[in-house]
């Protein structure tokens, strides 16, 4: 799990080339401390983790490279209900921080907890935006072509 998550920030905790043990550590603390990986051993395999600790070792690893904008699709396919919901905890307090979020996905239930706005798309053009508080029926009858 450890060198996992730190692969893809490898130059920025490595100067000069030179690989720093304690770097590597304090990113892979951080990031079991901010997505609540568990177990807390970095040196576990990543397939050893359940669904849902194996997806939050995917986002803690994205997180490590500062992106401002994160592209996520099905985020919580084949998550239990517990790692959803400290998935989409996290979501929401890194977009309170400011990053930017696009999700992809089928759960509406998802979709409508975690989205500021949904754009509907049906056979590739945009056929309807919601602005908060929408109901599933609602944006499902505009994904069908149907009134509301």
């Amino acid at each position: 799990v450890g060198l996992n998550l730190v692969m893809s920030v490898i130059r920025r905790i490595s100067p000069a080339g030179l690989m720093s043990p304690r770097r590597q550590a304090d990113a892979v603390k951080q990031s079991f401390g901010q997505f609540d990986i568990r177990p807390r051993n970095p040196d576990i395999s990543v397939g050893a983790l359940s669904g849902g600790n194996q997806q939050k070792v995917v986002l803690a690893k994205e997180i490590l490279g500062n992106p401002r904008l994160l592209l996520l699709d099905e985020p919580t396919r084949g998550v239990d209900v517990g790692a959803k919901g400290e998935i989409y905890a996290r979501l929401r307090a890194l977009a309170a921080q400011g990053l930017g979020i696009l999700v992809a996905s089928s759960e509406m239930p998802e979709l409508i907890g975690l989205c500021d706005r949904i754009v509907v798309l049906r056979q590739g053009r945009n056929v309807a935006e919601f602005i908060g508080g929408v109901d599933e029926h609602t944006v499902l009858a505009a994904a069908n072509g149907r009134e509301a």
